[in-house]
């Protein structure tokens, strides 16, 4: 039961955003939770078996080799406290998803099920918020300006939203971690009354990231939902690739199209972030040092008219160099890789919630186009809770196969050994 608790306590760490301030020295409420309930798991598994269960994955190295690169690197660029602090936000991210990996071996839909329970919940309170205004404790002074998609009078600015943040600092984040619950909900199999319940739960978080105004994710969201559709009729891998390149093509050209009779207030924040990273790019080639060492977020945001990109992609590269971006770009193509694996072998029709979560691990990739989604901890430790789920998912259906198949094997050998003739078979048989 204990061990279930600190389970719990993994899961629901990452989407509470509270930092507390202690002076000169703060840190956010999932960093203690996280910490904690991770050691006791790592410690009680070594108590008992010796040492601790790793999954054969390639991402526990890329995330260890991603903690070793921050703290080697990060204290270098002339603020020790705040280099050490990037680098415990890899490290504490890392160590919870190693614990929860590590512990929890089998049934993940259960844990699965309490991550969505998660989503529904911080839904509730996001639906709350944007119809009251209110009851946002742990928001941050920019969320203040969150805008949704209606014009001002004159058309020149788009209007100013209450929006649904849930317990997160800002609407943005909040809705990539909407989109993990969704695709998660959206490919849970269920049979009979249990769909009305299902499809009830959809519309609720549906209508809470609606309500977070994040124009990125609800774009991703709808075109994740059309993906996830259309890989579920088509079995071939060939067909399916040849229709997503098509759709990407034909919706390019679409947008293209469109882009000369959309209002300038429409595409305003497309524009502000375009700046950032025109900015962003600009100092990678003033300053090519950066790519050798990264430390580049402190001068950024002393030349730039806001503190971060919004590219995940520019902000692992000016923040770690040119290895923070082939870290992630490896990173996705791991993520692309293990899915495209799990679907030719014919996973995903076992199990439709690892297409769900594969989909929008790679829906977060697109989302860093425009925001910085791996930049905090809360980020981080949101994106390796859904990775854990696709994994641990995966695991099930592995060992499910290997059973299968080690119970026909035996079935094959009784078989041939109650054989008549066959070589160990009983006299007169």
């Amino acid at each position: 039961m204990f061990q279930h608790i600190l389970i719990f306590l993994l899961i629901i760490g990452p989407t509470i955003q509270y930092r507390i301030e202690l002076g000169a020295f703060s840190v956010t409420l999932a960093e203690p939770i996280i910490l904690l309930a991770s050691l006791i798991l790592i410690v009680d598994q070594i108590r008992r078996r010796g040492s601790v269960f790793l999954a054969r994955t390639p991402i526990v190295g890329l995330l260890l080799l991603m903690c070793f690169w921050a703290l080697i690197v990060r204290p270098l660029d002339g603020n020790l406290t705040r280099g050490l602090s990037d680098a415990r936000d890899w490290i504490i991210p890392t160590l919870g998803f190693l614990a929860l990996i590590s512990t929890v071996k089998t049934n993940w839909r259960r844990w699965s099920a309490l991550v969505v329970g998660g989503v529904v919940i911080q839904s509730l309170l996001g639906i709350y918020q944007h119809l009251s205004d209110s009851a946002r404790p742990f928001v941050n002074a920019l969320s203040s300006y969150k805008t949704g998609f209606t014009l001002v009078e004159g058309g020149e600015s788009l209007e100013l939203v209450s929006f649904a943040v849930g317990l997160f600092v800002h609407p943005n984040g909040f809705a990539i971690y909407l989109f993990g619950g969704l695709m998660l909900l959206i490919s849970w199999p269920v049979t009979g009354k249990q769909r009305f319940a299902k499809y009830a739960l959809v519309a609720l978080i549906g209508v809470c990231l609606f309500w977070t105004y994040a124009k990125a994710s609800l774009l991703v969201m709808g075109v994740a939902i059309v993906w996830y559709g259309l890989q579920s009729q088509l079995r071939s891998g060939a067909q399916l690739l040849a229709l997503t390149g098509i759709g990407v093509l034909v919706g390019s050209l679409a947008l293209l199209a469109l882009l000369p009779f959309l209002p300038a207030a429409i595409l305003s924040t497309f524009y502000w972030r375009l700046g950032l990273w025109e900015t962003g790019l600009w100092q990678i080639g003033a300053y090519p040092e950066t790519l050798l060492v990264g430390n580049g977020m402190d001068y950024f945001g002393q030349i730039a008219y806001h503190a971060q990109p919004h590219n995940v992609y520019v902000f692992m590269t000016l923040e770690y160099g040119l290895f923070g971006l082939v870290w992630t770009l490896t990173l996705m193509l791991v993520i692309v890789w293990q899915g495209w694996s799990a679907r030719r072998r014919g996973l995903f029709q076992r199990e439709p919630m690892l297409a769900g979560l594969w989909i929008y691990l790679i829906g977060f990739a697109a989302v860093g186009l425009v925001e910085s989604n791996l930049q905090t901890l809360n980020d981080r430790g949101v994106f390796l809770l859904f990775y854990a789920c696709f994994l641990g998912l995966l695991r099930d259906q592995r060992l499910h196969v290997a059973e299968h198949v080690s119970e026909r094997v035996v079935q094959d050998e009784r078989a041939t050994i109650a054989r008549p003739g066959a070589v160990g078979s009983l006299p007169g048989a």
